[in-house]
């Protein structure tokens, strides 16, 4: 899954480099998803053995055709260990109260 992960950063980073290279505009490696990447690649894939320059920009151009939006400078970030909010530990004693013994009475009848 590593290496698939890295191949398809590899292949973003490539689109992006060819649609600069091509006179486009400045896109940020964290825009491209890895999910629509990969599903480009999956399209785009069988075109590769006969055409290589074709293949990689037709998988340039699905790519680049879903790009997710910039993350703001600041966004709110997941708390780490020793940032979550404090609790405090609760407990309770059983203090049990002594019954008075029974003692059995005669039934009348």
């Amino acid at each position: 899954m590593l290496a698939l992960f890295q191949i398809l950063l590899r292949l973003a980073d490539a689109a992006i480099t060819t649609h600069l290279d091509h006179g486009g505009d400045q896109i940020a490696l964290e825009q491209i998803s890895i999910k629509n990447a990969r599903g480009a690649l999956r399209r785009t894939i069988g075109q590769a053995t006969a055409h290589m320059a074709e293949a990689m920009a037709a998988f340039t151009e699905d790519v680049l055709s879903t790009l997710t939006p910039r993350r703001p400078a600041d966004r709110k970030r997941k708390a780490c260990r020793g940032d979550k909010i404090k609790t405090f530990r609760v407990t309770y004693s059983i203090v049990p109260h002594p019954l008075a013994p029974r003692i059995a009475q005669p039934r009348v009848t």
